[in-house]
């Protein structure tokens, strides 16, 4: 699925315009910030929001995946050797 400038900006920012999104976004920028810690209603708000426990792990790898790779590259002070990503 495409997403244009403005859903990628609210995406980082852990919103949506999509309401199924924006509860996937939400959550795992929740997930991020308490260090794994999400409360019932976290969990509850999540499968409100149309995800099965299979895919809010789903959701859970992903972003920690992306944590990963972020303190991996901060860590070993990675140089970006490809251009810059602009939305479609």
């Amino acid at each position: 699925m495409k997403s244009s400038a403005e859903e990628i900006a609210l995406n980082r920012q852990g919103r949506s315009e999509d309401p199924k999104r924006a509860a996937a976004a939400t959550f795992a920028k929740n997930l991020v910030e308490r260090r794994g810690k999400v409360t019932d209603q976290e969990l509850a708000a999540v499968r409100a929001g149309g995800y099965t426990d299979p895919e809010i792990i789903d959701i859970t790898a992903l972003a920690v995946q992306f944590l990963l790779t972020n303190f991996m590259n901060n860590m070993a002070d990675s140089d970006i050797d490809f251009p810059s990503v602009t939305a479609a």
